[in-house]
């Protein structure tokens, strides 16, 4: 692309490596840098100062490009400066859950979500007044926690705006979800120029829950991180004598956790010879631990807490198949991973992932007697595994990063006027 023809995007997410809380951050950088490398110019603006390890999982691989900036030095040193003032608590999600238990949990949910909204309100004020005066040809902003600020500079410039969705506040907690976040999706939504859906499904939330016009809403799937396999870790591994059943993602309703742990103790009445790994973080986690133990599971129970890079490599060398029983899943970044790993995946009808791969092994979420079976035929059944892993093989070599980037790269050119700046 001649450097007359370049595209300048200004780029709003919640993370980018080397902060990383989820699906999101990895999406974003593989995203971007497949966009960067067709000649796209991406300014990539964060509430999170990407050099403080203070709050970030750290991710030695990821290697950002260069054109990626926090701090970007074309609009002002200000922005920087304004960035630091914010201080976003490490412990702060962007996802709050909808689930509680106690007058205290209430109480902890809301102090939680009103220091959420304060620091977004500074971020918001920090990128209006930093990028004052900017030049870019369009804005793209992944997730409700940028929408705001994405808005006001869509707003302030009249230049268009693309809302990605990775997930909703209905996906993530359903009807009872953040009066305050659905209203904010809403207002995006029919504000925004076009939308990006991660999955068919993803895109009949925003239709039936949203009342967005479907014309509006382009389906972009995820793809396979380049070279991506899991990787080779030195030296030997040891592994479990028993089989190894995993559950790797955020431990909060939106995931199905409980239904994991359900499963696990009806298989636990079958077999003593299997292992469970319940990996990640999340406002239920320690409900999950005391749900295990209650059950009697503690022994075959493993909560290692979050995982990211090397630590996921390791993970998928030691597990013989991957359950993701999400009550609502847009798509399922971390189960292409696993497969790409040649691990196989169990996952719910209510995904992205289950449209993409329909030939996967895949259950309604709260069917856990059916759920049980699958993961025992997963675990004693080496022809329907090879079988999976060659079908999965097969689907994941037409699933790049590059193509994601072909199709974002069409949406932008239809929503600038005149064409390509």
């Amino acid at each position: 692309m001649a450097k007359e023809q370049m595209t300048r995007v200004l780029m709003f997410g919640w993370e980018y490596p080397p902060f990383i809380s989820g699906g999101l951050g990895t999406a974003c950088y593989w995203l971007v840098n497949a966009l960067t490398e067709k000649g796209i110019k991406i300014d990539f603006l964060t509430p999170h100062q990407r050099n403080d390890k203070s709050l970030c999982a750290e991710a030695p691989e990821y290697n950002p490009t260069t054109t990626i900036k926090t701090e970007m030095e074309h609009l002002s040193k200000a922005l920087g400066n304004l960035l630091r003032k914010i201080s976003i608590p490490s412990n702060l999600t962007p996802y709050p859950s909808a689930a509680i238990s106690s007058d205290t949990e209430k109480q902890e949910k809301e102090e939680l979500e009103k220091v959420l909204e304060e620091a977004l309100n500074k971020f918001n004020k920090a990128a209006s007044d930093a990028l004052k005066g900017s030049k870019f040809d369009l804005i793209h902003a992944h997730d409700w926690p940028t929408y705001q600020a994405a808005l006001n500079m869509h707003e302030a410039s009249d230049k268009p705006l693309i809302l990605h969705v990775h997930s909703t506040e209905i996906d993530r907690n359903g009807e009872s979800g953040n009066e305050f976040i659905f209203k904010l999706e809403e207002e995006g939504f029919k504000e925004a120029d076009k939308i990006i859906a991660v999955s068919n499904y993803s895109k009949n939330v925003l239709v039936d829950h949203y009342q967005v016009n479907p014309k509006k809403i382009e389906v972009v799937y995820h793809g396979v991180p380049p070279g991506y396999d899991g990787g080779e870790i030195a030296g030997n591994i040891p592994r479990f004598k028993e089989k190894v059943v995993t559950f790797c993602g955020r431990i909060t309703h939106q995931k199905g956790p409980t239904h994991f742990i359900n499963a696990a103790s009806k298989l636990s009445a079958r077999s003593n010879q299997i292992r469970f790994i319940m990996a990640g973080d999340g406002d239920l986690r320690n409900n999950m631990i005391e749900l295990t133990a209650g059950l009697g599971l503690s022994r075959r129970f493993h909560f290692p807490g979050f995982l990211t890079g090397r630590e996921l490599k390791l993970l998928w060398q030691i597990s013989d198949v991957l359950v993701m029983p999400s009550v609502s899943e847009p798509f399922g970044l971390i189960g292409v991973e696993a497969m790409s790993a040649d691990i196989p995946v169990i996952v719910s009808k209510q995904s992205g992932l289950a449209e993409l791969l329909p030939n996967m092994l895949q259950v309604d979420y709260w069917e856990t007697d059916d759920l049980a079976d699958l993961i025992f035929q997963a675990i004693t059944n080496p022809q329907l595994i090879l079988k999976q892993k060659q079908e999965n093989r097969m689907r994941l070599a037409g699933l790049s990063w590059s193509s994601a980037a072909d199709q974002v790269i069409d949406l932008y050119h239809s929503v600038i006027p005149n064409g390509v700046k």
